[in-house]
């Protein structure tokens, strides 16, 4: 679906460099005719410059601009010698390309501008075109309250946003908020979001680059079983049970948590890749059940598991073979029980093994972890696994 989307969402501009060297080849052969073409232009609604008016604005405009400079060499160089007449036709021309840049810099910028927007429609360039009608992108637009968005299914906000009283679709599939104010998301914005994933069941990818609370709410997303992809920048910490059993989720990037609530992606059975750079406690039951997990790596993650727990952070992971986990010191009860597969681990700063920790792991064949800790004797049941201590 998102190749789908990527391949539909904007056309590629072709031989971009040539073009704009044309455009400036015929300004200087007819300055006039690029300055009424672009005068023609600023009759169009403003509206329009937020769709596919605004790559053919800028082109008319960088061809007026190119117009004036043929304009006031015209002046300079013409038969007319009187130094007043020239004067005062320089002003003019000056005056004119003031205006015609002021014009152009509060333009929407080139989305090119965006570089998180590019890499989720999965173009290295995009250009503005027209976008399919089941899609809208507002860009810089500071009120965006009373535009219809009925039947849209792809929805972005680029750029100085500010939706003010929006109500999300409930046919989106694609939603993404890049940019915007600095306060990000309001509660009401968020809930709306959230019923999206809980309820309607009918979002699939979601990007927020500011989810305008440092918490995503416990249960925010469970069940949510339409969702594929999520990322959401700017919050550090995630509640219990937030995607709990969002069982078609396969991506999910929160680069900026620092802990997780129990069970939080437990069940999420078609998980398959997560970045979670910052993260420095894992709950229990944290991935519990995440059976399409092959790898997982959590450089700064200090603790796996709670205390007294009852399910381990990564139990029944029943496809995980690797585990990187520099920076842990402790492993809960049951932290990889039932991962049959799981043969390469990486806990040099590990002192702490509770009971049951690799019980069933019946591939493993050796675990490094730091001397002189405790290591309880139930730790490797069932499995033949080489320790040693480092």
């Amino acid at each position: 679906m998102q190749a789908q989307l990527s391949k539909n969402l904007f056309s590629h501009s072709t031989s971009s460099k040539q073009q704009s060297r044309q455009r400036e080849t015929n300004a200087r052969r007819d300055p006039w005719r690029a300055l009424r073409r672009f005068a023609l232009l600023l009759t169009l609604p403003a509206a329009t410059f937020a769709s596919s008016a605004t790559l053919l604005f800028k082109n008319a405009a960088d061809a007026a601009i190119a117009g004036l400079g043929s304009v006031r060499t015209l002046i300079n160089t013409g038969p007319v010698n009187d130094p007043n007449f020239r004067g005062s036709v320089a002003s003019l021309v000056e005056s004119a390309q003031e205006k015609l840049e002021e014009s152009i810099a509060k333009l929407p910028p080139d989305i090119s501008a965006y570089p998180e927007f590019m890499e989720f429609c999965g173009r290295e360039k995009l250009n503005y075109g027209t976008p399919p009608s089941n899609t809208k992108i507002f860009i810089n637009q500071s009120r965006i309250s009373g535009v219809s968005l009925s039947g849209v299914q792809h929805l972005y906000y680029v750029g100085n946003w500010n939706p003010t009283g929006f109500s999300l679709p409930t046919s989106l599939l694609s939603l993404g908020f890049f940019d915007g104010p600095s306060t990000g998301l309001n509660a009401s914005q968020r809930t709306q979001i959230s019923n999206l994933a809980r309820e309607t069941k009918v979002l699939q990818n979601l990007i927020v680059m500011n989810w305008g609370d440092s918490t995503i709410a416990k249960n925010a997303f469970k069940d949510g079983t339409s969702l594929l992809k999520v990322i959401i920048h700017k919050a550090t910490t995630a509640g219990n049970y937030a995607f709990y059993v969002c069982s078609a989720l396969t991506t999910v990037s929160l680069p900026n948590v620092t802990e997780i609530g129990m069970w939080q992606f437990g069940r999420c059975i078609a998980l398959t890749t997560v970045s979670l750079p910052a993260l420095i406690i894992l709950n229990d039951g944290g991935f519990y059940g995440c059976s399409a997990l092959l790898t997982i790596s959590l450089p700064k993650a200090t603790r796996i598991g709670r205390p007294n727990n009852d399910h381990g952070a990564f139990e029944c992971c029943l496809k995980l073979v690797t585990a990187l986990l520099p920076s842990a010191t402790t492993l809960t009860k049951a932290a990889f029980a039932g991962c049959p597969p799981l043969q390469e681990t990486l806990f040099p700063n590990v002192t702490t093994i509770a009971c049951r920790a690799f019980e069933d792991c019946t591939s493993l064949k050796a675990v490094i972890y730091k001397s002189g800790g405790f290591v309880d004797s139930s730790s490797f049941n069932g499995c033949t696994a080489q320790r040693t201590t480092i």
